[in-house]
């Protein structure tokens, strides 16, 4: 019998899902798979063209997917990969690298452990660690090379962010719903006319009308627009930091020199 493997993938940062990072260790895991002829299981999805969440058919690849810090241990795809375990049940969990799963040797062998616990061993589409003394060690000394090299990456990064926001330039990433990067631009944004429209709107359902997140959401998918994530769905969450700016921004805006808001 074939043993039944899930795929797990991993990126920092939501703002790295738009790249082709995911799309790449999906593709890798499925290859993996195939070679050993492992079936792939699970109840989640990504496409394997964009590596964001979908529903199945069209092609779409099981695989759980976080864009989480490697030093978190609890991670919703990673849990939702457990639950999949406890529920159905898998053999193998397979994962591109060994810093795809945890840079920090502690945190890497609990999961691993969580893992194996309930049954399943987990595999690295790079590294052909062997199951002996030896292998555990040239995992931990991996991974502690890949941890030290992530630091420094991190301090090459901060330093340049440093730099950037005291010139009051906008630092790094997505701009925020409503603006584009235009290096011509103050602050190294501009406002983006269209989606202006609808974060305006956002706020006059949120402050003025009282309508929910949830439904704000709905209303926006039902008419057709575009989220600032792609696809064809809003979620609440997808916007609920922007909500939460614009509230400071209206308070802000009727606050007088002395901090006391006006009438």
């Amino acid at each position: 019998m074939s043993k039944r493997a899930a795929i797990y993938g991993r990126v920092s940062t939501d703002l790295q899902r738009d790249n082709f990072s995911i799309p790449s260790q999906v593709a890798e895991c499925v290859r993996y798979a195939q070679k050993l002829g492992y079936p792939l299981v699970g109840d989640l999805y990504v496409d394997p063209e964009t590596g964001l969440d979908t529903r199945p058919g069209n092609g779409a690849i099981p695989a759980y997917v976080d864009d989480y810090s490697s030093r978190e241990l609890s991670r919703p795809g990673l849990d939702a990969a457990l639950r999949y375990l406890e529920d159905v049940g898998f053999d193998v969990l397979i994962v591109h690298s060994l810093d795809r799963l945890a840079r920090d040797p502690y945190i890497r062998q609990t999961i691993e452990r969580e893992f194996l616990d309930r049954g399943a061993k987990v595999e690295f589409v790079l590294g052909n660690y062997e199951e002996t003394p030896e292998g555990e060690v040239r995992k931990d000394l991996d991974a502690t090379f890949a941890k030290w090299e992530n630091a420094k990456r991190v301090e090459r990064c901060n330093r340049g962010k440093k730099r950037k926001a005291e010139s009051g330039k906008f630092v790094s990433g997505r701009p925020p719903y409503g603006y584009r990067i235009d290096p011509k631009a103050p602050g190294g944004l501009a406002v983006d006319s269209d989606e202006a429209e609808v974060v305006q709107r956002i706020f006059r359902l949120f402050i003025e009308d009282g309508c929910s997140l949830r439904h704000i959401a709905q209303l926006l998918t039902e008419e057709g627009i575009t989220p600032q994530l792609g696809g064809d769905k809003w979620v609440s969450r997808a916007y609920r930091k922007s909500c939460a700016t614009l509230c400071m921004l209206a308070i802000a805006s009727t606050t007088n020199t002395s901090g006391m808001v006006t009438d």
